[in-house]
């Protein structure tokens, strides 16, 4: 079974551990299910120690939170400023982030094709 944007979890984990065995756990504490689901993320992201804005797994983590909630404009930007930062080589973490894309892109158009209208506080 493959999970979305678990090979990013783990790549980045595997980096940041080399530098810091401490951090090596907190993209799965990110990925998890929050209280207050997408906006708790968002603002956990905006720490300063996740480096708002340069890190491609807050990025890609920020962009889905940004697609539930509806903001989609907010997340396609967040995720092309994670694929510009992701390096080249690391393929399975690209698949992940243009997945992501793709959702993102699916969810607006769905949004702009279908009456004004909402289901549990998401815009759909």
């Amino acid at each position: 079974m493959t999970f979305p944007g678990r090979a990013l979890d783990l790549l980045q984990a595997k980096g940041r551990a080399a530098a810091d065995p401490g951090a090596a756990s907190w993209p799965d504490r990110l990925a998890q299910d929050l209280d207050q689901g997408a906006p708790r993320l968002l603002a956990l992201s905006a720490r300063p120690a996740f480096a708002p804005g340069t890190d491609p797994i807050v990025l890609f983590r920020r962009a889905g939170a940004l697609r539930r909630l509806g903001r989609y404009a907010e997340g396609l930007a967040a995720i092309d400023r994670a694929l510009d930062r992701l390096p080249p080589a690391e393929t399975a973490a690209h698949a992940d982030l243009v997945r992501e894309r793709s959702l993102l892109c699916a969810a607006r158009d769905l949004h702009q094709s279908l009456p004004s209208r909402t289901f549990g506080g998401t815009p759909t």
